[in-house]
């Protein structure tokens, strides 16, 4: 029990799948791309990329409709008092989603924060972190890192509320649902700058919360900077909850739709 726990002799096998898979979903969405004349969108990198690929493209602003644990939430995010504090990550397994990043950053926040903490990660498994460990060589229980597997709606929704930051280690994304939910609920959040993540953020958000992919010593300085200055927490959780609530807006969401649609067969 223990061994099959830990180690999966169909792991391998099924990662290199997975990488068959990927190529070959890229080079269909690649001719998807190129092919068709109408598109839906949320950032400002996926307008650019669809332009890229067909500038005869026509491209529709249409935010994300978010899960009604979120929706439906009334509480809102609150400064913690907790001698603890707790960094929230979400994301599965994936190595695109930088929990190597979050090993090594915890690892320099263990030698030079001034706080003790805990480093939750949703929808990642003990095992999918035993891969970076072994890569790294920087184990999850030495830096405080822990590992939930996948969790409910529910029970993300709760960490974010108790947590003292979000954290998106992402080396890949777009306009990541976690970071959208994080916000809905007016968390402080540091990010990765890729992909069109900034696009999700007001114009006066700290640009010092947006770090490079894979650099572990600068997202250890901003999150001990940021813990250093209250009133800018403050500052970012306020924007964050203003600017997802007017984004997320379901009657919005469905004006956009409709005219979108509207437009599309007018023109056909």
């Amino acid at each position: 029990y223990i061994l099959a726990r830990w180690y999966k002799p169909t792991s391998p096998l099924n990662r290199y799948l997975e990488d068959l898979k990927s190529k070959e979903r890229a080079k269909r969405e690649e001719k998807i791309l190129s092919l068709n004349e109408y598109y839906f969108g949320r950032t400002r990198w996926d307008k650019a990329i669809i332009r890229l690929y067909n500038l005869n493209s026509k491209y529709f602003f249409c935010s994300e409709a978010l899960r009604n644990n979120f929706i439906n939430e009334e509480r809102k995010w609150r400064y913690p008092q907790n001698k603890v504090i707790t960094f929230v990550t979400t994301g599965t397994g994936s190595a695109l989603k930088g929990f190597d990043l979050v090993l090594k950053t915890a690892k320099l926040l263990k030698s030079h924060a001034p706080f003790e903490f805990n480093w939750l990660l949703c929808g990642a498994s003990i095992y999918d972190i035993k891969r970076f460990e072994r890569k790294i060589n920087i184990k999850s229980s030495d830096v405080s890192v822990i590992p939930l597997g996948i969790c409910s709606a529910e029970i993300v929704k709760e960490h974010l509320l108790n947590a003292f930051l979000y954290i998106h280690t992402a080396y890949i994304d777009n306009s990541p649902n976690a970071i959208c939910e994080a916000q809905y609920i007016g968390l402080p959040i540091i990010s990765t700058n890729v992909g069109g993540i900034c696009s999700l953020f007001a114009d006066d958000y700290p640009k010092e919360a947006f770090v490079p992919t894979n650099d572990p010593y600068l997202l250890a300085s901003v999150i001990i900077d940021i813990y250093k200055n209250k009133v800018r927490m403050m500052e970012m959780a306020n924007s964050n909850y203003k600017i997802s609530r007017e984004r997320h807006n379901d009657e919005k969401i469905y004006d956009s739709l409709l005219n979108a649609y509207i437009q599309i067969l007018e023109e056909n």
